[in-house]
């Protein structure tokens, strides 16, 4: 075989391993409540995350045999879609402030699913609660005081009112 053709042959071989792989995709979105009231309405990441002081959503997947993955996104964006090996994975979903560090009072959320084949598999379409009043870095009530430095949050240890 001339020396010409072996790098090209090696080149198609690489890649038909590759277009064999099982590796699949993960994909979860994400919303928020606009209130916690009954019957309260759902606002979209765009508008939701601003309104909630979240800049951030942390996904963390595990699969059974130990794989994982990790990543930090862009809250407004709705949703992340993530490539990897195929298996069972358990995806934990946070939400972070623009430092990156966890908020607390917005629950983790886990979900669990098969991922494979080639497919993105959609595992959840989370809707997030709002963070109580008191502990969400706005001036809920227009008044220029922030959480606890505002006294309508004054011994409000819950953070629900202001």
């Amino acid at each position: 075989m001339p020396r010409s053709l072996a790098p090209g042959l090696c080149a198609m071989a690489a890649l038909a391993i590759a277009g064999c792989t099982q590796n699949g995709s993960y994909r979860v979105s994400w919303n928020f409540l606009a209130d916690a009231g009954p019957g309260a309405a759902v606002q979209s990441a765009a508008e939701g995350c601003g309104q909630h002081g979240v800049d951030a959503i942390f996904v963390t997947a595990v699969d059974t045999s130990a794989d994982g993955d990790q990543v930090l996104a862009i809250c407004t964006l709705g949703q992340v879609t993530r490539s990897v090996p195929a298996g069972n994975w358990t995806i934990q979903i946070q939400a972070a402030d623009a430092q990156a560090t966890l908020i607390p009072s917005i629950a983790t959320q886990m979900v669990s699913g098969v991922v494979g084949d080639g497919a993105v598999t959609e595992l959840a379409v989370l809707t997030l609660p709002p963070r109580p009043a008191c502990s969400d870095g706005i001036d809920n009530d227009r008044d220029g005081l922030v959480d606890l430095a505002d006294p309508d949050c004054a011994g409000d240890l819950r953070g629900i009112h202001e």
